[in-house]
């Protein structure tokens, strides 16, 4: 009874919450027209009428960007192998709906999460009918997970992660995330200390297995490579030493800006890549590097150029392993303000020495693997980082030296999307 009486208090506070959201959505359309679109998808309303007769349907849900295009190769590999399935995908902002249309729209449908109410999660289940449910990484919503509970509908957390921080906040609300979690059908964690976390949060144990993340079966194709190469050229990119700075945060721009105008002193021809987190924040960004008298341009104007000036500000999506290949050296973002860092397994490929703040607390694991090895060093401080960017660029040796050091860790951790394909597959085959 408590249980229940828990998880009606959250749905009325989610039905009080709703016109509040609306309203949210509203004010951040004026950055991204898709925030006011397909309203109706918000309340459940989704123009699909479910799988065919007999088919065998998976709903796959992310979040934005990055879950994403964690999820697609997944899609992709199921759909080669079990033609007779349908698929389809829903995202919580707009980039994750451009991602989503923009790799997978061939094979899967897609549309918005509703918000976690009652009246609206019964609506979507019934026009999505799902077999499975998978969602990636940490996107938990307690009425969805109870419906589908149900319905009889498996829900299963693909490539799971829980940081420290984040099992602290489900903790303070246990008894609607306890419930929560024991509904799970099972969840395949990326680390031991992400699955111990699960259980202490109420997964039963034999429904949690550590499978490790599918990011490091990431490949590096030719296509992206001749991309880069194309660019490296059209550029002029050949003689000049370039970082990136990539998935800042406000509260980290202003810094890496001034450090990157410290070291011009030194280096004229150095060029910074600059990759907001969030895009929108272009003209933010572009009076930051005004104020310290850098030149800059924006991704969108420069397809033509030939050249490029001080800063190159990245505010397209879906480029950033792209920009990764034109580097030299990559400092994580996310990392200098305690956000919790950035996934740095991109750079990592690329062979490129990586540096971050201290605040890596949600890919603590994978960050210090490759500290162990050697390819990643963690800043206490901007001043910190200005020194070992210096260090790196008055050493070029030392740049391959260290970027070569992350191969063992990509190694020792790839076959991640086999495994966990073929727990999906058990639920269905």
């Amino acid at each position: 009874m408590k249980i229940e009486m828990a998880r009606g208090l959250y749905s009325v506070a989610s039905y009080l919450a709703a016109p509040f959201a609306i309203v949210r959505l509203a004010a951040k359309s004026g950055s991204h027209s898709g925030y006011r679109a397909h309203m109706g998808e918000r309340f459940g309303f989704i123009d699909r009428s479910g799988s065919g007769s007999g088919q065998r349907h998976i709903h796959f849900h992310a979040v934005s960007v990055g879950e994403t295009l964690a999820a697609a190769p997944m899609v992709r590999r199921l759909a080669e192998a079990h033609k007779d399935w349908s698929f389809s995908v829903s995202v919580t902002t707009p980039t994750g709906r451009d991602q989503a249309v923009k790799h997978l729209s061939d094979i899967a449908d897609t549309c918005f999460l509703p918000f976690d109410l009652p009246g609206s999660m019964r609506r979507f289940l019934t026009r999505i009918q799902p077999d499975i449910l998978v969602m990636v990484e940490t996107e938990l919503w307690p009425n969805l997970i109870d419906q589908c509970h149900r319905r009889g509908i498996q829900t299963l957390l693909m490539n799971a992660r829980m940081s420290e921080k984040s099992a602290i906040s489900y903790q303070k609300i246990s008894p609607i995330t306890r419930p929560m979690m024991a509904k799970l059908d099972l969840v395949l964690a990326q680390f031991e200390t992400d699955a111990q976390r699960f259980k202490d949060l109420g997964c039963k144990s034999d429904k949690v297995l550590c499978t490790g993340n599918v990011k490091f079966d990431i490949q590096l194709t030719d296509e992206l490579k001749q991309s880069a190469n194309r660019f490296r050229n059209l550029w002029q990119l050949q003689g000049r030493q370039v970082w990136i700075a990539a998935s800042t945060h406000p509260g980290e721009e202003a810094l890496l800006l001034d450090i990157h105008k410290r070291l011009i002193e030194q280096y004229p021809d150095l060029l910074m890549i600059l990759v907001p987190r969030h895009p929108e924040r272009k003209k933010e960004l572009q009076q930051l590097a005004l104020d310290l008298k850098l030149s800059s341009a924006l991704r969108s104007q420069t397809e033509g150029s030939d050249s490029l000036p001080q800063v190159l500000i990245v505010d397209t999506l879906g480029e950033l392993n792209l920009f990764y290949g034109l580097a030299d050296i990559a400092f994580i973002g996310g990392s200098l303000i305690p956000h919790g860092g950035h996934n740095p397994i991109e750079p990592a490929l690329w062979n490129l020495p990586i540096l971050t703040g201290s605040y890596c607390h949600n890919f603590s694991q994978i960050t210090q693997q490759l500290v162990q090895a050697g390819s990643l060093v963690q800043c206490q401080g901007s001043g910190q980082l200005l020194v070992e960017l210096g260090a790196l660029l008055q050493d070029e040796s030392a740049q391959a030296f260290r970027g070569g050091k992350s191969s063992a860790v990509l190694a020792a951790n790839q076959g991640s999307l086999e495994r966990q394909q073929k727990q999906i597959e058990g639920f269905l085959v």
